[in-house]
């Protein structure tokens, strides 16, 4: 899909992939106890959902910033990248923090990714630094 000749349905699906991926990086999504199969257990998954966004509200915008600046994306295929962060989270402490900091910065790492495979198809002349005018749209996507 190309972005430039239609940009409101990439982002549309920008954004469907983002909230599978965020799902996948939350544990209302991993753990077997709070699979919503029963009405008890889909009121858990919401209560799960609902404090996830209460401590969402509270953080610092750049509470990622510093795992952003450690991880480098660019030759890695993507599918092996969110498999080893998934891994990485599942392994980590338990908290609504951790899933929040997971979800958002695989979103993010993801962007820079996809955004430098596209920029590699249409044969940029630059390795790793994107062009102003694609760094706007996709900001802006």
């Amino acid at each position: 899909m190309n972005p430039d000749r239609n940009p409101y349905k990439f982002a549309v699906k920008l954004g469907e992939l983002f909230h599978y991926i965020a799902d996948y990086f939350c544990r209302a999504h991993n753990d077997p106890e709070l699979d919503p199969g029963t009405l008890w257990e889909k009121t858990v998954h919401i209560f799960h959902e609902w404090k996830l966004n209460q401590v969402a509200q509270n953080l610092h915008p750049d509470f990622f910033k510093k795992e952003l600046e450690e991880k480098f994306v660019y030759r890695n295929k993507l599918e092996t990248f969110i498999e080893k962060e998934h891994q990485e989270f599942l392994e980590r402490e338990y908290s609504f923090k951790n899933d929040l900091e997971s979800a958002f910065r695989i979103c993010v790492l993801m962007t820079n990714k996809l955004v430098y495979e596209m920029q590699l198809e249409e044969n940029y002349s630059f390795a790793h630094i994107f062009n102003l005018r694609h760094r706007l749209l996709y900001q802006n996507a």
